[in-house]
């Protein structure tokens, strides 16, 4: 049964929705605000003076995908731990990190099924926060972390936001659609990885909107993240009526969350 929540604040949800990554030498400091309510962050090293929010320019290079989602694990793994009852702030984060490496890996059949995977564990831990499960979610959890202790030096993570997610997930699923009529494997692939990103930033910024029902808002998603999880499952298979029938789901399921959202944002 989920579990009750209290009110949070927008600009806490803002601290982990639009904080980068900062890595100095080759210690990871990771910004994700800070509050007496606020789970600690990943230990900084000495010389770290970041403020929180995105870091300024200082000639690191962008992170690769993979990357920005090991980077995304300690401040997950931090509320997971430390304010589990907020825990869905920061899972969208790592949602949308492990399907942005998805959809880079497209191209390789290896990797691709090794993302495959790494997003339905991710997909674990985010039904376990979603269930109020605290020992579920730490236990899908650890294998993630200790497959990418990091560190990373010298990058940084984009975090921004698009001003209309939900507007931007629409031609992705236009063009999910066209690539499954087409046969194009490779577009599926694509196309299906956009879709998970997508729907990773609209929970990211419906957060924002409702913070009266933010704790809801990962919930009420996921029922559309794991029908892409079946798209990029059928696809790793070579399955394409299930992706075909998966894909079908992906809009009704959709419109849905989008139904819920606009009812409690007015």
């Amino acid at each position: 049964m989920q579990k009750s929540r209290s009110r949070v604040h927008p600009w806490k949800i803002v601290a982990v929705a639009v904080g980068a990554a900062a890595v100095v030498g080759v210690g990871v400091a990771i910004a994700i605000g800070a509050s007496t309510a606020s789970p600690p962050a990943a230990e900084p090293a000495s010389s770290a003076t970041e403020p929180s929010g995105a870091p300024a320019a200082d000639g690191r290079v962008a992170a690769t995908p993979e990357q920005a989602y090991a980077l995304s694990l300690p401040v997950l793994g931090a509320w997971l731990e430390d304010d589990f009852d907020h825990a869905w702030i920061a899972t969208a984060g790592t949602l949308e990190a492990a399907a942005a490496a998805l959809d880079y890996a497209a191209r390789d059949d290896v990797q691709y099924a090794h993302w495959v995977d790494t997003f339905t564990q991710v997909l674990d831990i985010a039904d376990a926060v979603a269930d109020g499960d605290q020992q579920a979610a730490l236990a899908a959890y650890a294998p993630l972390s200790a497959q990418h202790p990091g560190p990373y030096a010298d990058v940084i993570v984009d975090r921004s936001v698009s001003r209309v997610p939900a507007d931007d997930a629409l031609p992705h699923l236009d063009a999910l659609d066209a690539a499954i009529a087409a046969g194009d494997h490779i577009a599926v692939r694509r196309s299906a990885g956009d879709v998970a990103e997508a729907f990773a930033e609209v929970i990211r910024a419906a957060q924002l909107h409702v913070p009266d029902e933010a704790h809801q808002v990962l919930t009420r998603l996921l029922p559309a993240l794991h029908v892409v999880d079946e798209v990029h499952a059928a696809v790793r298979d070579d399955q394409t009526e299930d992706a075909a029938a998966a894909a079908a789901e992906l809009r009704s399921s959709f419109d849905t969350f989008t139904a819920w959202h606009q009812s409690v944002s007015g």
